[in-house]
């Protein structure tokens, strides 16, 4: 129980016996004696009460989790972009030379002692790392395909400014210990040294959510494909 639990009980133990000392002298014993004796079954009840909603008021809880990160080196999975059918705002600034988008992987992993029910994944990505996409009219657009759209029910995506939003809710437990392989489709050039910062929430029905902050820079995930090709 929080400290103001206690003292409130041990605030009303001292009333009732203060109570019970100062009727004391004006009454007469058997008289004192029942009275007293009601006092202290009504201030037992008050008292139980009062501990019944120290423990229900437990402190909150926060989620704690780490994310490690790492792009699909796996050939079939890697999409090569034609820029001359390209608008100009999805060319990007490579010149002519075709460009890749990779599927990069983040591991969450839940650390914090307890099983989060609902988990919610929403992560706040870069729109200069989008990668090209024709959409139901046949226009290519910026867009992150993820296997966040796997489970349609929960699916939240929105763009603003320079930042796409993307959430959904994959599973309904993830246990203490236990990883949640996200991952999204990005365009990476050889080129680019340039840091982005992707945000990464983790949320749940049962604790605080907590968020995590992720640095790419596209030439070290690029030196590193051609490392271990």
């Amino acid at each position: 129980m929080k400290c103001k639990y206690y003292l409130f009980i041990i605030g009303l133990l001292l009333t009732l016996v203060i109570i019970v000392l100062l009727l004391k002298g004006p009454l007469e014993f058997s008289t004192w004696v029942t009275i007293s004796a009601t006092l202290t079954v009504a201030f037992a009840a008050l008292i139980s009460a009062f501990i019944a909603l120290g423990v229900a008021d437990k402190p909150p809880r926060f989620v704690e989790f780490e994310v490690e990160m790492e792009v699909n080196k796996e050939e079939n999975t890697i999409l090569t972009y034609d820029p001359a059918v390209l608008p100009r705002e999805l060319k990007r600034k490579n010149g002519d030379k075709p460009f890749n988008s990779y599927q990069v992987y983040f591991r969450i992993e839940n650390k914090s002692k307890f099983t989060l029910k609902r988990p919610v994944t929403t992560f706040r990505l870069p729109m200069d790392l989008a990668h090209p996409h024709k959409d139901n009219n046949n226009n290519w657009v910026p867009y992150y395909r993820s296997n966040l759209y796997n489970v349609q029910t929960d699916l939240r995506s929105m763009q603003y400014e320079d930042t796409y939003v993307l959430s959904n809710t994959l599973l309904p437990y993830l246990n203490d210990g236990q990883e949640l392989p996200i991952w999204i489709r990005m365009c990476l050039l050889k080129e680019d040294e340039k840091p982005r910062k992707i945000y990464i929430d983790l949320n749940c029905d049962n604790a605080e959510g907590g968020t995590e902050t992720i640095v790419i820079i596209p030439k070290q995930l690029c030196d590193d494909i051609s490392r271990n090709s």
